[in-house]
């Protein structure tokens, strides 16, 4: 097995990896329509997660989150996260060039699939990366985790500011990591248009806008008269208090071991160790005059669990597709939702034209 992981290897370092290999790959693919198929079978593994995140426990595991939400969420990210990245592309490509088994991080259900679309996978090695992008999945949430905490306890030692969203008259609305040039700029005492003008002008009939953002040194001020006011927030929900945090992680360690018994939430907590105490944390708060949260189609499909928590509390919580090209239809027209964005759990969208939304 050791010589399928060094290939699997080589696949990750195209530097090292001969892309003529790959080019060839994708040719055989287009010319025998096995693109297509590596369309329906990724179209299959979402269906098949969609129905084992339906099937899941509606146990409860505080208030507004449910063993069932963390099932979606997981198979949100584990969908996304591996079949569409470099590594699985370049991993198709390669087995239909050489011919040898399929080697890619796959579970023993996911295998399956594949098999039902005649591509034969190195079922042992197969499973060996599975393994790994879980560990390293955990690993990851672990040191997110902490480093927070550790972020959080130097803020308080320097007594930082504390986010407080409180009723001005304006409709508070947070813009999800929106970057600076999709912030409006003043000209002539005219806003230019973009998802901020277009948002407060279609969803808020033009009433008076706090545009919460997360983006330093925007140099943009208030215009009460136009309806503006500009909120920087470096973490709008996520600034803990430290014995709130500890107790938040203690509560973790006791649901963990209560229920370690249950290899579903076993697994859901431990790869989603950060996310978990995330939403906790936002479940927590207290008098939040939070409108809306305003999320843009460049984050991908994938709504974070907090996002679900905060809709739940009565929050609205808007996705808004703001390129034209965004989400075409497949190579035999159908309709994204029949991939991805089966798992969506998203309930507002908004688009740009008549075309966008018959997709």
């Amino acid at each position: 097995m050791f010589s399928t992981l060094k290939a699997y290897t080589a696949l990750l370092k195209s530097s090292k990896f001969n892309s003529s290999r790959l080019d060839r790959g994708y040719e055989i693919m287009l010319n025998s329509n096995a693109l297509y198929t590596v369309r329906k079978l990724i179209r299959s593994i979402c269906e098949y997660e969609y129905n084992k995140a339906n099937q899941e426990s509606q146990k409860q595991i505080f208030k507004n989150l449910k063993v069932a939400d963390l099932a979606f969420f997981n198979a949100q990210c584990d969908t996304n996260y591996l079949l569409t990245s470099f590594a699985f592309n370049r991993a198709v490509a390669n087995y239909y060039y050489s011919g040898t088994n399929f080697i890619f991080p796959l579970n023993k259900e996911w295998q399956s699939i594949f098999a039902e679309y005649g591509i034969v996978t190195n079922r042992n090695a197969c499973s060996f990366l599975w393994k790994s992008y879980r560990g390293i999945i955990i690993v990851k949430s672990s040191v997110t985790y902490f480093k927070f905490l550790l972020t959080t306890i130097l803020e308080k030692l320097r007594k930082s500011k504390k986010v407080n969203i409180k009723n001005t008259g304006c409709a508070n609305v947070y813009f999800y990591d929106i970057a600076e040039r999709n912030l409006p700029s003043l000209t002539n005492n005219i806003y230019e248009k973009n998802i901020v003008t277009w948002y407060k002008k279609i969803v808020l009939k033009n009433n008076k806008i706090n545009v919460h953002h997360n983006v330093t040194n925007f140099g943009n001020k208030d215009n009460i008269a136009l309806g503006y006011k500009f909120t920087y927030n470096k973490s709008l929900f996520f600034q803990a208090n430290i014995s709130t945090e500890l107790k938040n992680l203690f509560w973790w360690l006791h649901f963990f071991l209560k229920n370690i018994v249950n290899s579903s939430i076993r697994i859901y907590f431990l790869v989603n160790f950060n996310e978990i105490l995330k939403a906790k944390r936002v479940n927590n708060l207290n008098n939040l005059e939070l409108k809306s949260i305003v999320f843009n189609n460049s984050i991908g499909s994938i709504k974070p669990l907090w996002a679900v928590l905060l809709e739940r509390s009565d929050v609205r919580i808007d996705y808004c597709f703001y390129a034209c090209y965004a989400e075409p239809v497949d190579i035999e027209g159908n309709l994204p939702i029949d991939g991805f964005w089966a798992l969506a759990t998203w309930e507002n969208y908004y688009v740009v034209d008549e075309y966008q939304k018959n997709q």
